[in-house]
């Protein structure tokens, strides 16, 4: 059963059929927008100044086009099909004795959404393209901050959470995100379980992957010849990845389907309660796994299409490595590791680094050996340099 209320742009409810069926008017501009923002590359201000200047008229008879309005159209699955309700958990928590109670709205766990099948507007390949790029332009976003950190937007812990940074007495940390109360995720019964993970010394972590990264590139030779291994058409990594992606992709269209049998059995009386929901819970988790696996697969084929990009960039890095690595400014720095690393992931005082470009032929993680826990700092634990 879907809302009444659950209609996003470019869809109307059918009160008949209790369907959403395709609004063409403004399916045309869905179709537009997503066109501009993957295709044309159009930031989301100037996206939202074209919509404008071409007086497309805006959704609920509104004067103008926003940029919060435009990307949550770019973020919606909907359009490829597939509508999630069920998605937020709202209540009213009070952060202090005394004060008012704040509404608080939390993302429930992928398991307890209801998926249902929709007309697709927008292919899945176009909104996997703006989803990568929504998520490098966020990653990579300009940060008011009082201090510079060379790992932010890369660092991640291993909970699956990004990592923050922020100075405490002058001393730099990274946190997961996840610890905050009221950013971590929500069990069954509706409690925040935070992340128990530390605070990690922020010089610490920063010097172990930018001397890893760095002593890696002082074989530039090896790095061009594992680029161009893995940029040939007929790379057996790439035949693999595109294959195994093909047969998850199969399968989540066949598991709506699946579910939606389940439902009409269950109102035809053959499937008791029990059954119903035993079977149920295997779909819906059986589609959680295979939509992570699909992610993964994408970004492994993302990595090589970007490593193919990159090849002129890697070329000039080498020729500019025999200026010496000492001589970078912050920015520079940042920029390489940009350049050469898709994400490090702290665990327990041990750091692994994901890489873009793999260093050698059957792996693209360094991990460093085990780090002791160290430093009073603020009452938390950080690690320090390997010695």
């Amino acid at each position: 059963m879907i809302s009444s209320t659950a209609a996003p742009y470019g869809y109307r409810y059918d009160p008949k059929s209790s369907l959403l069926v395709i609004d063409e008017e403004e399916a045309k501009v869905v179709r537009l927008v997503f066109y501009l923002y993957a295709q044309e590359r159009l930031s989301l201000i100037k996206l939202v100044d074209r919509l404008n200047r071409l007086s497309i008229p805006k959704p609920s008879n509104g004067r103008r086009w926003h940029i919060s309005f435009v990307a949550g159209m770019l973020g919606n699955e909907t359009y490829t099909g597939t509508l999630w309700q069920n998605r937020w958990h709202r209540e009213m928590v009070v952060d202090k004795p005394g004060q008012r109670p704040k509404r608080r709205i939390y993302e429930r766990p992928k398991e307890e959404q209801i998926s249902t099948a929709v007309p697709a507007i927008i292919p899945e390949e176009t909104f996997n393209v703006v989803r990568r790029r929504l998520a490098e332009n966020k990653r990579w976003a300009g940060r008011n901050t009082k201090r510079e950190y060379l790992l932010s937007g890369l660092l991640k812990h291993a909970c699956g959470s990004a990592m923050g940074a922020r100075t405490s007495h002058g001393t730099p940390y990274y946190y997961c995100l996840k610890s905050n109360h009221f950013k971590a995720p929500i069990d069954e019964r509706g409690e925040p379980q935070p992340c128990p993970g530390t605070w990690v010394s922020g010089r610490a972590v920063e010097a172990a992957v930018w001397d890893t990264v760095t002593g890696l590139l002082r074989h530039p030779d090896l790095l061009l010849q594992e680029l161009e291994r893995l940029t040939q058409p007929d790379s057996t990594t790439r035949e693999a990845l595109e294959e195994e992606l093909t047969q998850v992709r199969k399968r989540l269209e066949k598991l709506p389907k699946e579910e939606r049998r389940l439902v009409e059995g269950y109102r035809k009386g053959l499937y008791a309660d029990f059954m119903m929901r035993e079977e149920m819970d295997r779909v819906r988790s059986e589609q959680t796994s295979a939509e992570e696996r699909r992610r993964e697969l994408e970004r492994q084929l993302a990595h090589l299409d970007k490593a193919l990009s990159y090849q002129g960039q890697v070329e000039a890095l080498a020729e500019r490595l025999t200026q010496g690595l000492g001589a970078m400014d912050f920015q520079q720095r940042r920029e390489l590791l940009r350049l050469l690393v898709d994400e490090a992931v702290y665990n327990d005082g041990q750091v692994t680094i994901k890489t873009v470009i793999p260093f050698g032929s059957s792996a693209d993680e360094v991990q460093l050996r085990p780090v002791p826990q160290g430093g009073q700092g603020d009452g938390r634990k950080g690690f320090s340099t390997p010695c």
